[in-house]
């Protein structure tokens, strides 16, 4: 039961895995002692991570996050819980400069990105980043940083 749920639920996280990148499991189990001692395995959870452990959601995130990296840049990754949030938040900037990674276009995706669209035009006038690897291939240059200015 665990197996499949496992598969339903983190079918991204494991295709990801297959391809070589690095996973974080949780796992949920119940020991029963006894002369031949074991465990069930109630849950697991995948999370995939960049070789910071920083988390990640999709193989383009995993482009920015290296691309932030190797450029020394200092940057937040939000996780899941707020209702919208940015890939990234760079903290080297004169003010919030949130960074969205859009990586999908089913309908239902690119319903959720006119809704973050409005949402950061709106909030952030100062500006903020944006790569659709849908799109473009090539990734959308950094901003400078305040440091850098």
């Amino acid at each position: 039961m665990a197996r499949t749920a496992l598969t339903k639920s983190f079918a991204a996280e494991l295709n990801a895995w297959q391809a070589g990148a690095q996973i974080y499991a949780i796992v949920h189990v119940s020991v029963r002692a006894g002369t031949k001692p074991y465990a069930d395995v109630n849950k697991v959870a995948l999370m995939r991570v960049s070789e910071r452990l920083i988390p990640l959601d999709s193989g383009h995130e995993a482009t920015v996050e290296k691309l932030l990296y190797d450029n020394q840049r200092s940057f937040y990754k939000p996780l899941r819980f707020d209702a919208v949030f940015p890939d990234f938040w760079l903290l080297d900037m004169a003010s919030d400069y949130p960074m969205e990674v859009f990586g999908m276009n089913t309908a239902e995706y690119l319903a959720r990105k006119v809704v973050k669209v409005a949402h950061y035009n709106a909030n952030y006038p100062s500006g903020w980043w944006q790569w659709d690897a849908c799109a473009n291939a090539t990734i959308a240059p950094l901003p400078v940083s305040a440091e850098s200015a």
